[in-house]
């Protein structure tokens, strides 16, 4: 049996080799940069002669990780990790083409960048512009990772579209569609922590497994409004038809409701049961109109302070002429840019129950209507509503009123969550700083591009991550601020990010209005450590010491051995080096000292201050870290740096 040696004698002769080989090889031996996390992929796409190749996408399926194509159709993504991906090229313009299928193994982390060029390839333009995402992307071949798909379910609206699904502690994102159902790909298996969030509703939690190799689906997750000034409200109630001879009518077919002066409008069910959801808070008028009846009154409805009110409404049905001069209003409905007519258009004046439906030429004609002044509302299924407000009339007659214009309504994309928040504060500086911009539908990366901008100006890198499934596109946008470009981030600014109107979905609609956030940055601080907190089974040895990695150049006489504490203290007292990274210039201090196995230390820095005497913000600052179990000699040494690296790379993918 090969026998086992203490801590302090592994020690020691760790001591003796870090001697031996420091003689060899100076204080290089020290700072050797640990292996990369991933792996740079470069390639190109070509497209047709004098077509530009900017904005097309290329992603790994069902993950973040993506670039958009220059001018020339060069791409690069890089920090890609151990795994098998399949990478596709898209661009509205374009039919998806499958770019390679690739493999990123150990050995691959240590290969000079980038570890894999991959062949061109050509982009054939569209031919069919209806083509939909699911037929152009073919199915994600079976792989090591599991998959969640779900619903999210928004108490008092049927609409749930719009719901920000993500699983803590990774960058995976995606948005629920209008029946609230959402799908997530490439998951790593083990536990999953999912947060629901919506403006206007309270967010959600969910626990969940993920297994290799299968789809799984949790229970549905019901969201509730919140009582907030901008929650929104549900008006719920029932209309009943009240006949001549006093009994109640059955046929709720040509009925209506709607809220007037706004364009929330629906049909009752048989029963004459209805909901209008998704309303501001505020006091509403609801009325009902149908075809041979009058609305005894309208009902107002108050949700300022509540979710949801319930209302009643009565509609009786109309019993000869009550003897009053009444008039007949006409007039005509088209489409807006267009002029051409539309048929089936509901045209009613509000107040009362007298409606009319277009012809196929877009005419209606609104009969007994008594004296008066009236709003008139035409409204369509898919069009935005119009209105002309003030019609007066003052006896019988006939009166033409003004073309009404009735726009498509279509769903503009809009923002959904931003990282940072709106009016974040002390916002760390990083290496690269990531500003996430999360849309609700696939973008158009080259019109996203154009319309971004940062005041006052930084140098950024624009990429782009997954959205709700590949066969959805991508619609996250993420900003690299890494002052690549010589305008680097400033400490304890306030900065604004602005999306302007031209940024347009894949399918060319535009934002409906420019959208703005703003964050204001912290000070210089502490960013990162070697061993990381809480990391189990590490140790620390001369081509991996601790290390402290701060967001700022540090001066070195501000701090030294004695502002660092120890519990317990290490074998030796370590050595203090400082290395500033060649383009940030911010520093990283090296511990060069002897751990022992199977204890956990807990370091602390006290102070220091950078090289323009401003404080460190986060001092002191603590970490902590947990070595291995003593091994038997013959096990350490035979143990290549490669497999040292890989077993610590391991250890910290499953935390």
């Amino acid at each position: 049996m090969t026998p086992r040696l203490p801590g302090l004698f592994i020690a020691a002769l760790l001591s003796a080799l870090l001697l031996l080989l420091g003689g060899c090889r100076g204080d290089r031996a020290g700072e050797r940069a640990a292996p990369p996390d991933g792996v740079t992929v470069a390639g190109s796409v070509k497209v047709p002669e004098g077509a530009d190749a900017f904005g097309v996408q290329v992603f790994a399926e069902g993950t973040g990780f993506s670039a958009f194509t220059d001018s020339s159709g060069g791409f690069t993504i890089r920090n890609v990790p151990v795994g098998a991906y399949v990478l596709r090229a898209m661009h509205a313009d374009y039919d998806s083409v499958q770019v390679a299928s690739i493999t990123v193994a150990e050995e691959d982390l240590l290969k000079p960048q980038p570890a894999f060029t991959l062949k061109p390839v050509e982009l054939k333009p569209r031919e069919a512009a209806g083509a939909t995402a699911a037929a152009l992307i073919p199915e994600t071949p079976e792989n090591a990772f599991g998959s969640l798909r779900g619903r999210v379910l928004l108490t008092g609206s049927p609409d749930a579209s719009g719901v920000v699904v993500s699983v803590s502690g990774t960058e995976v994102r995606t948005v629920t569609d209008a029946a609230g159902g959402f799908f997530l790909a490439r998951l790593e298996p083990g536990t999953a922590q999912l947060l629901f969030e919506r403006t206007g509703y309270r967010p959600a939690n969910l626990v969940q497994e993920v297994v290799a190799g299968k789809e799984l689906s949790p229970a549905p997750v019901t969201l509730s409004p919140e009582l907030a000034g901008g929650a929104t409200r549900t008006i719920l109630g029932r209309v009943q038809l009240q006949l001549a001879d006093g009994t109640l009518g059955a046929d709720y077919a040509s009925v209506r409701i709607a809220v007037e002066g706004t364009s929330y409008a629906t049909t009752p069910d048989s029963n004459g049961f209805f909901q209008l959801s998704g309303l501001p808070a505020g006091s509403y008028r609801v009325a009902a109109s149908a075809p041979g009846y009058l609305l005894e009154s309208p009902a107002f409805a108050n949700v300022n302070d509540l979710p949801s009110v319930e209302v009643a409404l009565a509609l009786l049905e109309e019993v000869g002429d009550v003897g009053l001069e009444t008039a007949t209003i006409e007039g005509r409905v088209l489409i807006e840019g267009e002029g051409r007519a539309l048929s089936g258009v509901s045209v009613l004046l509000s107040g009362t129950s007298i409606v009319a439906f277009t012809d196929p030429r877009g005419e209606y004609r609104l009969e007994r209507v008594p004296p008066g002044e009236y709003d008139l509302v035409a409204t369509l299924n898919g069009f935005l509503p119009d209105r002309i407000e003030g019609i007066g009339i003052e006896g019988s007659g006939v009166y033409t009123a003004d073309d009404l214009y009735l726009e498509e309504d279509v769903e503009r994309p809009v923002v959904v969550f931003t990282s940072p928040d709106d009016g974040a504060r002390d916002v760390a500086i990083e290496q690269p700083t990531a500003v996430t911009i999360q849309f609700s539908q696939p973008m158009d990366a080259g019109s996203v591009r154009a319309a971004l901008s940062i005041t006052p100006e930084v140098s950024f890198r624009f990429q782009a991550g997954g959205g709700a499934s590949t066969r959805e596109g991508l619609s996250v946008v993420q900003l690299l601020l890494d002052g690549s470009g010589g305008k680097p981030l400033g400490f304890r600014k306030r900065y604004t990010v602005s999306i302007a109107e031209g940024a347009r979905d894949l399918k060319g609609v535009e934002m409906a209005e420019p959208y703005e956030f703003s964050f204001t940055t912290g000070g210089a601080r502490v960013i990162d450590s070697f061993p990381v907190d809480g990391a189990e089974d590490v140790l620390p040895f001369f081509d991996r010491p601790v290390q402290v990695v701060f967001n700022a150049p540090v001066d070195r006489t501000s701090l030294d051995i004695g502002d660092f504490s120890f519990r317990p203290e290490p074998v030796a007292l370590p050595n203090l080096r400082f290395r500033n990274d060649r383009n940030t210039g911010w520093t990283t201090v090296y511990l060069d000292g002897q751990w022992d196995y199977d204890t956990e230390y807990r370091v602390t820095l006290r102070r220091g201050r950078t090289i323009t005497r401003d404080r460190i913000e986060n001092l002191p600052y603590t970490f902590r870290f947990t070595t291995p179990e003593a091994m038997d000699a013959d096990t350490y040494f035979g143990l290549s740096e490669d497999e040292q690296n890989r077993r610590e790379q391991e250890r910290a993918r499953r935390r």
